[in-house]
């Protein structure tokens, strides 16, 4: 996707799980003077952005029917979650996937994308770790000719629109770092042709 799309265009991709850079639209952004969050929730009757002890920050506003919310993060903040109440009146509280920096190095990606790395099993899959203090899981697989890449599982609903990857074109690698995801979790790759 390039970036010179127009938003509304991006949006429908994203809905649609056809967008090929979803964190080009979600996680933490610049709107001019203000930051702002946006988060892909499909089922959600209202989010909210929360800080790390519960308390309200934001609500966010429903930028398309189809489960895309904003929300204005105040000031110096820099961590968040969302608060999200589903369809059928439950709650949960959950991190941004989309707010965290990509967790394979330059080496590992120049490696992986020449064929050399030796320790590919370390690299590709997925590995627990902690990022910024929050456990989870980063999911890393191959896939130079994908037009999008997502991580499915009971976790999300099998949804594959709601965990797109990032990824690295000099690789063919799609990564995502996925919070609260532990041992364990079943999980699949779901991969859309770019043809």
């Amino acid at each position: 996707m390039k970036e010179s799309a127009p938003f509304e265009l991006q949006i429908s991709r994203l809905v649609e799980g056809r967008h090929g850079d979803p964190f080009a639209v979600l996680g933490p952004h610049r709107d001019g003077s203000v930051r702002v969050v946006r988060g892909f929730f499909p089922e959600a009757k209202a989010v909210a952005l929360v800080d790390t002890r519960g308390r309200s920050l934001a609500p966010m506003e429903q930028l398309h029917p189809g489960g895309l919310f904003v929300g204005e993060l105040p000031g110096r903040k820099r961590r968040y979650r969302f608060e999200v109440v589903w369809s059928d009146n439950e709650r949960s509280v959950v991190e941004d996937p989309y707010r965290f920096p990509s967790t394979l190095g330059e080496v590992d990606l120049y490696l992986l994308g020449e064929g050399s790395h030796h320790r590919i099993f370390d690299a590709l899959g997925a590995r627990t770790r902690r990022v910024q203090g929050i456990d989870g899981t980063r999911f890393a697989v191959w896939a130079p000719n994908a037009m999008r890449v997502s991580v499915v599982g009971d976790f999300n609903s099998w949804d594959g629109r709601r965990h797109g990857m990032r990824f690295h074109p000099g690789s063919g690698i799609w990564e995502i770092f996925i919070p609260d995801i532990g041992p364990g979790t079943y999980y699949k790759f779901e991969v859309l042709d770019a043809i």
